[in-house]
């Protein structure tokens, strides 16, 4: 489940049991472009191997996300509702590609 998170603009996900999230699988990413990517999530996610089925082929594989604040409860207490892109990310677009662009 893609959660929305209190504040922010981009969705936090949890593992659980039947929850499942769309999205779109990176494949041959250095270790040095890994880094960039542990940065730039920072300390309130964590990274961790999951079940993935991929869409073309149906084939389950594992692969690496991030999960919001998996081991912090306090911080979890943020999440609330389902994270939409259209309704909590595009009204904000401008506003997360300077972000993106000063982390850089």
């Amino acid at each position: 489940h893609r959660y929305q998170i209190l504040d922010r603009v981009y969705p936090g996900i949890l593992r659980e049991e039947s929850g499942s999230v769309d999205g779109i699988m990176l494949q041959g990413l250095s270790g040095s472009e890994m880094r960039i990517l542990d940065l730039f999530e920072d300390a309130d996610y964590e990274r961790a191997m999951v079940s993935v089925q991929l869409v073309d082929t149906e084939e389950d594989t594992e692969a690496l996300t991030y999960l919001f604040a998996p081991n912090d409860p306090v911080l979890q207490e943020h999440l609330h509702g389902t994270w939409s892109y259209e309704d909590h990310f595009l009204p904000h677009l401008e506003e997360y590609v300077l972000m993106c662009q000063q982390f850089m």
